[in-house]
């Protein structure tokens, strides 16, 4: 359950460089996937990476877009270190973070240039920038626990506010960023649970749970103050879209309550990106039109095996294009972008061997990271 084993996707490096092994037949990050969703980066396992190496290129799909390679100057070149790209806005601005023993924020101008964002003591990542250049972020990144671990908004003139909600312990995520400053994220409160916030422009934080909720998880907010993410109750995980009134609406993959992120993603049409599990454990991709019919979409070359299949939290744009990630029957990792009229694109970054999707903005210029054949990250911009 998610409520146990608590969302640890924003702490697998941590976890996987302290030597922590997932059961046999297990698959590290797709299943965390399954179970633990929209945490930022799914870092593949040593066993991963190993059979990443294994297979590469078999099933790499290359094609005519063009590819930009995102690697900070400060990066470490350490098995598993790198730089990871995790929000774009509108002008190509990208912000993630770099690890070479400690996590560092960074963003990558549009003209090439990068400047690396440290708030706190502990490893930093910048989530996302809005199109005005305001960047949100988190410490604490590889889940060291300390006493002191806000997120931050570091404003389009460069100043740094930190903050996280009244009863948070060292368990803020930060996901989202308007155009407004508005801030979206979860965070585990006194009574161990999790819950939705939103950050206003003027710092007031509102908590909130979706009706019915044991936890609350929110991904993302569109220009008219919607927020998209997802709930826990007993029975399973459901979708939710709560307007800037406060007014939810909840909604069930096909078939019923499921695991996945039903909601990720929320263009400013009000269109919904997310994935969900079927019985058999294989994920598959979700779009939730505004008159609340679903769409449900699958990548081609998608393997059909428990925790393998298309996952869907990495945008969609106003012209309803979507992306994310599958993981074909090999086991390995690739990129894809789905148009509106259903077209699904996979892809992979030249010398990928393992491939994730995190953002994609109005141009459909798509960002993410991948995994080299001497188990390097980079960064990454495909520009149709």
């Amino acid at each position: 359950m998610k409520a146990t084993a608590p969302r640890m996707l924003a702490m697998t490096a941590f976890f996987l460089s302290c030597g922590a092994t997932f059961a046999d037949g297990i698959r590290t990050a797709a299943d965390a996937l399954a179970l633990t969703p929209h945490r930022p980066f799914p870092m593949p396992s040593p066993a991963e990476i190993r059979n990443a190496l294994q297979h590469a290129g078999e099933r790499a799909t290359h094609d005519d877009a063009q590819y930009t390679i995102i690697d900070d100057p400060n990066e470490g070149f350490a098995l598993g270190q790198g730089t990871f790209a995790f929000g774009l806005n509108s002008a190509g601005a990208v912000v993630g973070y770099y690890d070479n023993g400690v996590t560092h924020g960074y963003e990558r101008a549009p003209d090439g240039s990068y400047r690396t964002i440290d708030v706190g003591k502990r490893g930093s990542a910048a989530t996302d920038i809005s199109d005005k250049g305001a960047i949100v972020g988190q410490t604490d990144f590889y889940g060291n626990q300390g006493e002191e671990c806000p997120a931050f908004l570091v404003t389009s003139k460069g100043k740094v506010k930190k903050f996280e909600p009244p009863d948070a312990g060292c368990s803020t995520d930060t996901f989202s960023i308007g155009n407004d400053a508005s801030i979206v994220g979860d965070y585990i409160g006194d009574d161990d649970a999790y819950h939705g916030f939103l950050r206003a422009k003027n710092g007031a934080i509102t908590v909130f749970d979706a009706p019915g909720a044991v936890h609350t998880f929110a991904s993302d907010i569109n220009d008219g103050g919607t927020i998209a993410g997802d709930y826990e109750d007993d029975n399973g995980d459901h979708g939710y879209i709560r307007s800037a009134d406060g007014t939810f609406t909840t909604f069930d993959a096909p078939g019923g309550p499921a695991g996945g992120d039903i909601a990720g993603r929320i263009n400013n049409l009000g269109e919904v990106e997310g994935d969900f599990s079927n019985a058999d454990g294989v994920q598959h991709g979700l779009i939730r039109n505004p008159d609340g019919s679903l769409v449900v979409y699958d990548a081609p070359d998608a393997g059909h095996g428990a925790g393998q299949g298309t996952y869907g939290f990495s945008g969609i744009n106003d012209a309803g294009t979507a992306a994310g990630y599958y993981w074909d029957a090999n086991n390995v990792a690739h990129g894809y972008v789905r148009a509106s009229d259903g077209t699904v694109t996979e892809f992979d970054p030249p010398g990928s061997i393992w491939t994730a999707v995190w953002d994609l903005n109005n141009d459909g210029v798509a960002t993410g990271s991948y995994l080299d054949q001497f188990g390097d990250f980079h960064g990454f911009l495909r520009t149709p």
